[in-house]
């Protein structure tokens, strides 16, 4: 779970979220923070239907995995994107100043 945790922390970072979850961080369990991991409804049924604490926390950690190299592309760009207008030639893509 220490995984998932420091995972989780890395998400909420890169999103810019300060969350506290009401608990000490040993005793947060997979269904404290399932809500605050960005599962679509479907994940989330899914995850429901695991009955064993170590099920959920391998859920949720593949979830992790996928997403934060997603979440972190995604930031690169909206930073490359601010950048507009700071090009002077585009012209290997046919656009020219």
């Amino acid at each position: 779970m220490k995984k998932v945790r420091n995972s989780i922390k890395e998400l909420h970072r890169l999103l810019k979220i300060d969350k506290d979850f009401n608990k000490e961080e040993e005793e947060i369990k997979a269904f404290d923070v399932a809500h605050h991991v960005g599962f679509s409804l479907e994940e989330e049924y899914e995850m429901l239907h695991l009955f064993q604490e170590r099920q959920r926390q391998e859920y949720l950690k593949r979830h992790l995995t996928k997403v934060i190299p997603l979440i972190a592309e995604m930031e690169q760009l909206k930073e490359k994107i601010k950048l507009n207008g700071h090009f002077k030639n585009l012209s290997g893509l046919g656009f020219e100043r």
